[in-house]
C-alpha cells in the first residue's frame, strides 16, 4: 500500500506510481508503499526539483534480501522506508543498521510502542540509537506516554497512530471506544501532538479533520493508496 506524509499543506501528485518504470513495479512485486500525503503531478515536480518523491516504501518481508533488492530499486526516488514489526522481530538492530550503512535510506520505525509510560521512553531511547527518522507509538497509550517517547528521544520524529485501518467501527465500540473512527482520531491527533508528537498516522479519509486541529508543521502520514494490481493484506 502508498502512505503519504506531509507537512506545513505542501500537497504532492495524486498519480505516483508514474515514477516508476515497468521494471522497477516488476521488481517492488507486492511491496507495500507508504504515500507521504498527495500530491500534484509527482513526477515533472521530482523532476524539476531533483527531489526524491514523498512516499515511504513499507518494507514488509521477512527476507533480508528481498528487502535490500526493494530498496535499491527504489532508491533514486524514494529515501524514507518503513521498517515495522515483522523486519524488527527477524533481523533486530542489526538488520536495521545493515540496511542504512549500505545506502541513505532514513527509516520510518514503525513499532507501535505502547507501554507504561517508564517502559515507553526507555524504548523509545533505545530505538533513538538507530537514528530513525520516524518512531510510532500509539496516541491512545496517552499523553504520558507520548511525552515520556517525545522526551527520551529528543531528536527522533515520534508519529502517533490514532485508530488502526483495519478497524470497523463495530470493533471500535467493543473495544471501548465512545465515538466513531473520524471523531476518535482527531481527538487522539490532538492529544498526541500537544504531548510533542511530531507526525500523526491516520486513515486517508481522516486527514481533512485532523489537518484543522493540529500545527501545519505537523506531518500526517497516511496508508491505503496500493498499486494496480495488488491486494490488501491488513
Amino acid at each position: 500500500s502508498f502512505w503519504s506524509f506531509s507537512g506545513n499543506r505542501k500537497f504532492w501528485g495524486s498519480n505516483c506510481v508514474d515514477i516508476y518504470s515497468e521494471r522497477t513495479r516488476r521488481s517492488l512485486n507486492s511491496a507495500r508503499i507508504y504515500i507521504i500525503e498527495a500530491s500534484y503531478r509527482l513526477r515533472a515536480s521530482l523532476r524539476e526539483a531533483d527531489m526524491t518523491a514523498p512516499i515511504i516504501l513499507a518494507v514488509d518481508t521477512p527476507d533480508f534480501d528481498t528487502a535490500n533488492r526493494w530498496i535499491e530499486a527504489t532508491r533514486e526516488n524514494i529515501s524514507v522506508y518503513k521498517l515495522g514489526l515483522e523486519f524488527f522481530i527477524n533481523f533486530g538492530k542489526e538488520g536495521i543498521r545493515a540496511v542504512t550503512e549500505n545506502s541513505d535510506a532514513k527509516i520510518f520505525l514503525d513499532l507501535k510502542l505502547h507501554d507504561i509510560p517508564n517502559t515507553v521512553g526507555h524504548a523509545a531511547q533505545n530505538a533513538a540509537t538507530l537514528n530513525p527518522l520516524f518512531l510510532t507509538v500509539h496516541a491512545s497509550g496517552g499523553s504520558s506516554m507520548v511525552s515520556a517517547a517525545v522526551n527520551a528521544a529528543p531528536h527522533v520524529g515520534i508519529t502517533a497512530v490514532t485508530i488502526l485501518t483495519s478497524l470497523s467501527e463495530d470493533e471500535l465500540f467493543r473495544v471501548g471506544f465512545a465515538n466513531p473512527a473520524l471523531e476518535s482520531a482527531v481527538a487522539l491527533a490532538e492529544l498526541a501532538t500537544s504531548a510533542g508528537a511530531q507526525a500523526i498516522v491516520c486513515s486517508p479519509l481522516e486527514i481533512a479533520a485532523i489537518r484543522a486541529v493540529v500545527s501545519s508543521e505537523v506531518k500526517i502520514i497516511t496508508p491505503g493508496v496500493r498499486p494496480a494490481g495488488t491486494e490488501g493484506g491488513d
